[in-house]
C-alpha cells in the first residue's frame, strides 16, 4: 500500500511570468533554479538516430521518438502533424501515451488522451482536464516543471526528454517523459504527443486510488 502524503503547504499555482521564465531556461537547454529540485535529466533531441549512451533509454520512448523522427525526416520543414500519425502503428506504446491540445501559446494544454498505463500509476485519469487544473487539484510540486516543459516545446517545436522526481504520494520513483510537438496546417505547434513511463512502478490498491482522488 502507498502511504498517504499531504499536499505541500507552500503550493502556489505558477504565474504566466514564472512559466515563461522557466521555459526560457529550458529552451536554452538549461534547468532553472525553480526546476532544479525536481528535474533529474532534461534535454532536447535532434532528429535522427540516438546514440546508444543517450539518456533516453526506455524502449517505448525510444520507439516513439524514432517513429516521430522518421516522419519529420520526410517533411520539408521537419515538422510532424497529427494527420501524419497512425495510431495503429503506436500500439506498443498506447498505454503510456498522452495527447494534449495546446492552449494559450503553450502556457496550458488539455489532456485529450490519457493512457491507461499512466493513469494506473497516477491514481486517476485526467482526460479532459487542463494541465493547470490537474496541477491545482493534485497540488503537485511539479506544476512548474510540467508547464515550463510544454511551453518550451511549443517554442522550439523540437522533442524534449525529461526525467523528473515523482510526487511523493505516487508509487513510482520518478517519471520519464518524451514530449513531441505536433503542428497544424500553419506550422504552429498545436498538440503535444507525450510518452510517459514510470520508474520502478508499484501497484496501487483501491484504497490508494481513493486516497489520491480525495487529496486536496
Amino acid at each position: 500500500m502507498v502511504s498517504a502524503s499531504p499536499p505541500p503547504a507552500a503550493y502556489r499555482d505558477p504565474s504566466d511570468a514564472e512559466v515563461l521564465s522557466a521555459a526560457a531556461a529550458v529552451v536554452r537547454g538549461e534547468t532553472s533554479p525553480a526546476l532544479a529540485p525536481y528535474v533529474e535529466q532534461l534535454c532536447f533531441l535532434e532528429a535522427g538516430e540516438l546514440p546508444p549512451d543517450h539518456p533516453l533509454q526506455d524502449r517505448k520512448l525510444r520507439f516513439l521518438f524514432g517513429y516521430w523522427a522518421r516522419i519529420a525526416a520526410r517533411k520539408p520543414d521537419g515538422t510532424v502533424a497529427k494527420a501524419d500519425i497512425d495510431i495503429v502503428e503506436l500500439k506498443s506504446a498506447l498505454g503510456n501515451l498522452l495527447l494534449l491540445d495546446v492552449e494559450r501559446d503553450g502556457l496550458d494544454a488539455v489532456y485529450r488522451v490519457y493512457g491507461t498505463g499512466v493513469a494506473d500509476q497516477a491514481g486517476r485519469d485526467w482526460t479532459g482536464y487542463r494541465v493547470s487544473q490537474m496541477n491545482r487539484e493534485s497540488q503537485t510540486p511539479l506544476a512548474l516543471v510540467y508547464r515550463a516543459c510544454y511551453r518550451a516545446v511549443w517554442e522550439r517545436r523540437q522533442p524534449l526528454y525529461n526525467r523528473c522526481k515523482s510526487p511523493p504520494w505516487l508509487p513510482a520513483k520518478a517519471w520519464q517523459r518524451l514530449i513531441l510537438p505536433l503542428t497544424d496546417g500553419t506550422g504552429r505547434c498545436s498538440q503535444f504527443l507525450v510518452g510517459s513511463v514510470p520508474v520502478d512502478p508499484k501497484p496501487l490498491s483501491y484504497e490508494d486510488r481513493k486516497r489520491i482522488r480525495e487529496r486536496r
